[in-house]
C-alpha cells in the first residue's frame, strides 16, 4: 500500500521548552513525508499543534509542493467561543484548505472523539505531538496503534 495521507494530532498547549524547536522539526518532517510520497495532510483544527501543523502544510503548498490539506473537524461550532486571534487563524486556515469535513452536525460530548478516529481512519501515518499519557492526543495515538498505523511522535524527537 502506498503511504499517501498523514494526519496530525497534538496538544492544544505547546510546552514552552518546545516553542522554538517544534515548528522547525515539524516543517522538516513534513518535507520528508512529502519527499516520500505523502500528498494529503489532515488536521483536526484545534488550537495549538493542529493549527500549527495545518499552517506548515499551507506554507509548503504556497511554496509549490503538490499537497492538499483536509480539515476534519468535530462540528461547525468548534471555534465559536475562541478568542478573536485564534478564531481568525482558524477561519483563515479553513478558507485555504482544500477540503473541510465535519464529523458531526452539532457539538455533543463525543464529537471530538469521533473526529479523532476519523483522522486516524483516513490516514496512513499519524504525526503527533504527544507529551501526556491522558487526553485526546493520547487516545488518538492509542487508536492509531490499534489500527496498525505508523506513528511519529515529535515529542520523542525534540
Amino acid at each position: 500500500m502506498d503511504i499517501t495521507t498523514c494526519s496530525f494530532s497534538g496538544h492544544r498547549e505547546i510546552f514552552r521548552i518546545h516553542a522554538e524547536s517544534l515548528p522547525r522539526l515539524l516543517s522538516d518532517i513534513v518535507d520528508t513525508l512529502i519527499e516520500s510520497g505523502v500528498s494529503r495532510f489532515c488536521s483536526g483544527g484545534a488550537v495549538g499543534f493542529d493549527l500549527l501543523a495545518a499552517g506548515v502544510v499551507l506554507e509548503k503548498k504556497a511554496q509549490g509542493a503538490d499537497v492538499s490539506l483536509s480539515m476534519i473537524l468535530p462540528c461547525p461550532e468548534q471555534a465559536k467561543s475562541w478568542p478573536t486571534e485564534e478564531k481568525a487563524l482558524y477561519d483563515k486556515t479553513l478558507s485555504l484548505a482544500d477540503e473541510v469535513i465535519y464529523t458531526s452536525e452539532h457539538y455533543h460530548r463525543f464529537c471530538m472523539h469521533i473526529r479523532n478516529q476519523r483522522l486516524v481512519d483516513e490516514s496512513d501515518i499519524l504525526l503527533c505531538y504527544l507529551e501526556k499519557e491522558s487526553g485526546g492526543t493520547a487516545n488518538t495515538a492509542r487508536y492509531a496503534a490499534r489500527k496498525k498505523k505508523k506513528i511519529i511522535n515529535l515529542a520523542d524527537l525534540l
